[in-house]
């Protein structure tokens, strides 16, 4: 399993930022994309709605000296930034937490620069609806913070909305192991078990289409994570 900060050091590589540049971390979330950009770039701002995370964000920020990020409470689709103020736009693992994804992405648009970037990283579900609707189901189990995860051709299709060009697309394969994963949001006892009987029964017909494997008393599974590079054509 790859860990959180070694993925956003990729995602950030993946976005081409450069030392000139100005950045947006949209949904920055513990601030691990941002520490990343923070080091390629010669400016940062960090937009996200939960104190509690930008709490947690700025603690580190001091911790590691970083001198150049700037956080901002603000919700990802309502962003309080001027129109064209960003070089690159980034959001890591958050759009599934948004009840109006195309609305974030057309304000990503907005404050891009033109022929600046737009980079999108967000766990994608099944294009198949069955399985989409399984996969959310136990999502929302584990997260009760979670919206939807958006198909790969859902996420495509608002980027395009928001007036973005995508330029490259990489699909990353993730491996989870059913207590790690469950760790990150810790949900009661009850729900935890009711994800484990789901993931149990979705094996013999790949009900998720993650290819859960039982190992001894855990599952593992393939999550997909896209990597979605846009441009704004001003």
């Amino acid at each position: 399993m790859v860990r959180r900060p070694v993925l956003r050091s990729r995602f950030v590589r993946f976005t081409s930022a450069k030392a000139s540049d100005a950045a947006l971390d949209v949904g920055c979330g513990a601030g691990y994309s941002s520490f990343a950009l923070a080091r390629k770039v010669r400016q940062v701002t960090a937009v996200d709605w939960r104190p509690e995370l930008l709490a947690t964000a700025r603690r580190e920020t001091a911790r590691r000296r970083l001198t150049n990020i700037t956080f901002v409470e603000a919700s990802a689709e309502e962003l309080p930034l001027p129109a064209a103020s960003f070089d690159v736009v980034a959001s890591a693992a958050a759009i599934h937490h948004l009840a109006h994804p195309a609305v974030a992405l057309s304000e990503m648009g907005r404050v891009c620069r033109p022929h600046g970037t737009v980079a999108i990283e967000d766990v994608v579900a099944s294009e198949q609806d069955i399985r989409a609707r399984y996969h959310n189901r136990i999502e929302r189990l584990r997260d009760r913070s979670h919206e939807r995860l958006l198909k790969l051709s859902e996420l495509l299709a608002i980027v395009g909305q928001a007036g973005l060009l995508a330029q490259r697309i990489e699909i990353v394969d993730s491996i989870r192991e059913f207590n790690e994963w469950v760790g990150v949001t810790r949900p009661p006892l009850g729900r935890s078990e009711r994800i484990r009987h789901l993931l149990q029964g979705s094996i013999a017909h790949d009900l998720l289409g993650l290819d859960v494997q039982a190992e001894d008393d855990t599952f593992v599974f393939v999550q997909r994570v896209a990597w979605v590079l846009s441009s704004n054509p001003g």
